[in-house]
């Protein structure tokens, strides 16, 4: 009876992730998600609204301790717990030591989904200063930050275009689910919503030429949403309602955290993979046409949103160990497994400095 009870509670457990997990675009917060929670209604009741700033973005108080940067190149940015808070840190993939430092200081809110502008000189980011998450952009170092979104839904997941005029995110602002949208990277003005359906479409990243994103789409299943899938869809970055389809997943399967990026003069799209809500997720990558699927972790662990470094020789990505997500690096093949950053908080949402590294850096 025992054993029929556990694995009842075991059933009802994943059913109830599921159907959070597909309600917020199937994002791995973990521990995260309950400190984002503090941090959301202590910004809400703390922190202090900025004037309004040329070009209609918000201006607020500097994120940053006035950090120093002689170069981005090599640096990788990512979202820890580890002050509690969620704040946006980066590690240097360039240096043995693998040097960490701290770009926000927002001591009542919550910073999360870091993003590169394509000339490294600025950071997209989601933060919740001003009571519910909305995207900013601020200088490398965490100095003038700007509020592009000002909607009392969540904005969440920016993506830089490639020639940095425009950031892809999503949002629930129309509806209960997500879709995908872009604005201007200057002001955040001239919003052009990008997809619409009845699934909740997530994690968008732009293809090299900047005319296409993809996205993971999630098709909701059922009451419980235990058998919802995930399905990658590139669209066209006009908003003209082209898409074509990658995956033809099955109920309980999930690909999610598509990042576009090319290696060796090819493009490649580098995701995870979830086989059912009761498995563990694995890094895979894909030909923009959907072929050459190969899956480059078979650890067994919760290994997820994987990002290109500039060359496409290696991704970084989370790994989920000793109770807590780690940033990790390996090469292209899926081989030279290395930790980037760990801490016994959750070190979340890798993004790559764009810049390429120099020889002799």
């Amino acid at each position: 009876m025992r054993a029929k009870r556990g694995a009842e509670d075991k059933r009802q457990g994943n059913a109830r992730w599921a159907r959070g997990a597909a309600r917020i675009g199937l994002r791995w917060a973990g521990a995260a998600a309950a400190l984002s929670a503090v941090a959301l209604g202590a910004a809400a009741l703390l922190a202090p609204l900025g004037g309004c700033g040329a070009g209609g973005g918000q201006i607020g108080e500097s994120f940053g301790p006035g950090i120093t940067l002689e170069s981005v190149a090599g640096l990788v940015l990512f979202a820890t717990t580890r002050d509690f808070n969620s704040e946006i840190y980066y590690v240097n993939a360039n240096s043995e030591e693998h040097e960490q430092n701290r770009v926000t200081l927002a001591i009542f809110s919550s910073e999360t989904d870091p993003c590169w502008s394509p000339d490294g000189t600025q950071i997209a980011f989601v933060s919740n200063r001003t009571g519910n998450p909305e995207i900013w952009r601020m200088n490398a170092d965490g100095t003038n930050p700007m509020k592009l979104t000002d909607d009392r839904a969540e904005d969440l997941e920016p993506a830089w275009s490639p020639d940095g005029t425009r950031i892809a995110f999503k949002s629930n602002r129309d509806h209960e689910l997500y879709e995908i949208y872009t604005m201007s990277a200057i002001d955040g003005s001239d919003v052009r919503r990008i997809t619409n359906n009845e699934q909740s479409d997530n994690s968008p990243s732009w293809s090299p030429d900047g005319t296409r994103l993809v996205v993971s789409r999630v098709t909701l299943v059922g009451a419980t949403g235990e058998d919802s899938y995930g399905d990658l869809v590139i669209v066209d970055a006009s908003g003209n309602g082209n898409e074509v389809q990658l995956t033809q997943h099955q109920p309980g399967e999930v690909a999610q955290h598509p990042c576009w990026g090319v290696h060796n003069g090819e493009e490649w799209i580098v995701y995870a993979y979830r086989p059912s809500a009761a498995e563990d997720t694995d890094i895979y990558r894909m030909r923009p046409d959907g072929t050459d699927i190969t899956r480059l972790t078979t650890d067994g662990a919760r290994n997820s949103q994987p990002c290109f470094s500039p060359d496409g020789s290696k991704i970084a990505f989370q790994k989920f160990r000793r109770g807590s997500f780690d940033i990790y690096v390996m090469d292209f093949d899926g081989s030279n497994e290395q930790v980037l950053a760990e801490s016994e908080e959750a070190d979340t949402a890798p993004a790559w400095s764009p810049v390429p590294v120099q020889q002799g850096e």
